[in-house]
């Protein structure tokens, strides 16, 4: 590429961006999907090129898609799951992405072979590519249409694990299709012992690489470092394990965008761990708005117009193999024993499972990995192509139809309620900025009616709330919204030093199963998260002390190392009781602030026993610090007297020594 060229293509890229930006307002407003409208954008400038002879030096290499663009997808997907989410459906997430993912490959590789009539092995390898999922657009408008969450887990769990399975079996196929190896039983044992090597060998090093960034984040406090930090690592992640150590760089950038995204989060600056989603997200929107436009603009239109019929027929095994895969997972996932610790996945849920199996970034990926000395590679690229297309094009278009359809999207009346008490609190703030403008500034007749108007929108969104409020759902509601603030307060008090991650990464757990217990109340029991946990985890402290003194009297050659992690045990489970205190003092707080916007003598009754819960929970968190005070007062005190000396003195550690 010379200056010429070079300075073309910058211009180009400028204008792409430009174009895509504004692409992205419209298709809000309109509520047409982004990634639709970009391969769109894509046919439509390749026709302008080529009526109008416009030379545009611009091209997407298959290297730098899988190299760079791919890692910068998974790892970012990665960093914004909650680990503790999946484990609600984990089994039947795996199973869907192992035996669903199999029985997709193999119906598509039969009926390939058959009415299409690729060999046996091209036919296996158009399987695993294909049978790859993306629901990043489906996701979006299951949030925009409120669908339930655990559908949205369900959806994104598969995808994220499918692909992982889908290119390890594409990375055995490519070397025999390749020519590299003959296929024998000899070449299949050899595959099998590959998949394990590459499975485990790529967790692990997922998880290395993800607790190295972790620790590297902790130790370090410049935001600009914290976020190179992670680019680094999902690059190092995909490239290292794909290219030097021949592992799976897809396993390896989910495992550690997981480890970096759940373990890492309570390690960024408090000033950055809000950015550091902002920034993933935003790489994520400029790595999905290259891909797809790119998509189309490269492509040769003119394959589709020789024998059709091979297309529409790749596209309807596609679609036979999705659905058979899908109803037949799912069915026996919710008969199996195995599975009877996790909640069934209803029949309407399936049918947007099923449909909305939107393929992506990743068959493109795959399909131009493929090498050229593959006779029918040009086969492969438009099957995958012509499947991708049907699938973002008619899928993509249609799935909020069916969900509306199936009546999945109803949003919940405990959001509608949550938002509306955000916007009454926005208008009390505008009413106080109001009052507090300087007298004689502005006109008072502007001042009246400004006054009037907020008073006006008050009025309409508390008659609102009182239309919505059922004692159910508002408790649901408020539970939420409260779980929030505790966490929130609890991250200050975390940032601020006064409590250690031990402690915030205990208290933070209970709040994520307090959680799921609202969200998920069919596979949680409600109960037992809201007047029994906390006799258990007092129980547990207790044994875990009672262990530590056994082993004590037991070993005496250790009795200092395990004095001291007794004391480490008592002065944690200290400032977590005084956490609990002082999150549910917050939560007072807010009750105060509650009562005044509803008018329903239920609902104030709902808030009333929110308030005495959380009363009667500080009052049992108090006795138990009594209790420890007076058993181990002189440890406390030691532990207090270090911590305000961190508190005054946090430049300078060696204070505190």
């Amino acid at each position: 590429m010379n200056t010429h060229e070079f300075v073309e293509f910058i211009l180009f890229i400028g204008i792409f961006f430009t174009v895509a930006s504004l692409l992205q307002v419209f298709v809000e407003k309109v509520k047409f999907p982004y990634t639709v409208a970009l391969l769109i954008l894509g046919f439509f400038v390749q026709y302008l090129s080529r009526v109008f002879h416009i030379p545009i030096h611009a091209e997407l290499t298959p290297d730098f898609i899988f190299f760079f663009l791919l890692p910068i997808l998974l790892f970012g997907a990665a960093m914004h799951i909650r680990l503790h989410q999946f484990k609600l459906q984990f089994k039947t997430i795996a199973f869907a992405a192992t035996f669903g993912l199999l029985l997709s490959i193999l119906i598509v590789g039969l009926g390939t072979t058959w009415l299409l009539g690729l060999p046996i092995e091209g036919a296996f390898l158009f399987g695993a590519l294909i049978s790859a999922t993306d629901p990043i657009a489906v996701l979006a408008i299951f949030k925009t249409l409120g669908a339930p969450k655990r559908l949205s887990l369900l959806a994104d769990g598969e995808s994220m694990f499918n692909d992982a399975t889908a290119v390890i079996l594409f990375r055995i196929l490519i070397t025999i299709v390749s020519g590299a190896t003959v296929f024998s039983s000899y070449t299949l044992v050899e595959g099998v012992e590959e998949f394990f090597y590459v499975f485990f060998g790529s967790i692990a090093a997922g998880l290395i690489l993800g607790y190295g960034v972790s620790w590297l984040v902790s130790k370090i406090n410049n935001y600009a470092v914290e976020m190179t930090l992670t680019i680094g690592a999902a690059l190092i992640a995909f490239t290292g394990a794909e290219y030097f150590f021949h592992l799976s760089g897809v396993i390896t950038s989910v495992i550690a965008g997981l480890v970096v995204g759940n373990m890492g989060r309570s390690r960024f600056s408090p000033s950055v761990a809000h950015f550091i989603s902002e920034l993933w997200e935003y790489l994520g929107y400029l790595a999905v708005s290259v891909v797809f436009f790119f998509a189309t603009f490269s492509l040769d239109t003119t394959q589709f117009l020789y024998n059709p019929t091979r297309w529409m027929l790749a596209i309807g095994i596609v679609i036979v193999a999705r659905s058979i895969s899908t109803y037949l997972t799912y069915a026996i996932s919710n008969v199996l024993p195995l599975f009877k610790d996790e909640p069934t996945v209803p029949l309407n849920w399936q049918h947007v499972l099923n449909w909305g199996g939107l393929r992506g970034v990743i068959p493109l990926v795959l399909v131009f990995s493929i090498p050229d000395s593959v006779w029918y590679k040009e086969d492969l690229t438009i099957f995958t192509f012509a499947v991708l297309l049907f699938s973002l094009f008619v899928n993509g278009l249609t799935i909020k139809y069916l969900l509306k359809f199936l009546g999945l999207n109803i949003t919940k009346k405990e959001v509608q309620i949550a938002q509306i008490e955000k916007d009454i609190f926005r208008i009390e703030k505008a009413k106080n900025i109001l009052a507090s403008l300087p007298s004689g500034e502005f006109n008072i007749t502007n001042l009246n009616e400004m006054d009037i108007l907020l008073k006006n929108e008050e009025a309409l969104y508390k008659k609102q709330l009182d239309s919505l409020v059922t004692v159910e759902s508002l408790e649901k509601s408020l539970r939420l919204e409260f779980i929030s603030l505790q966490r929130e307060h609890l991250e200050s008090l975390f940032w601020q030093g006064y409590v250690s991650e031990n402690v915030m990464l205990e208290f933070d757990a209970r709040l994520d199963l307090l959680e799921d217990a609202l969200e998920y109340p069919e596979v949680y029991n409600k109960e037992n998260f809201r007047s029994k946990s906390r006799i258990t985890e007092r129980e547990l402290f207790r044994k875990q002390l009672s262990r530590v003194r056994r082993i004590m009297r037991r070993l005496p050659f250790i009795k200092r190392l395990l004095f001291n992690e007794n004391q480490h045990l008592v002065t944690e489970r200290f400032y977590l009781l005084k956490a609990r205190i002082i999150t549910s003092r917050e939560v007072l707080k807010q009750i105060e602030r509650l009562v005044p916007l509803f008018a329903k003598e239920e609902a104030v009754k709902v808030l009333k026993s929110l308030q005495e819960e959380h009363e009667i929970y500080i009052v049992d968190n108090t006795l138990e610090i009594k209790e420890l005070r007076r058993k181990y007062g002189k440890w406390i005190d030691e532990c207090q007297q270090k911590l305000l000396r961190k508190l005054i003195h946090p430049i300078n550690p060696s204070f505190i020594d």
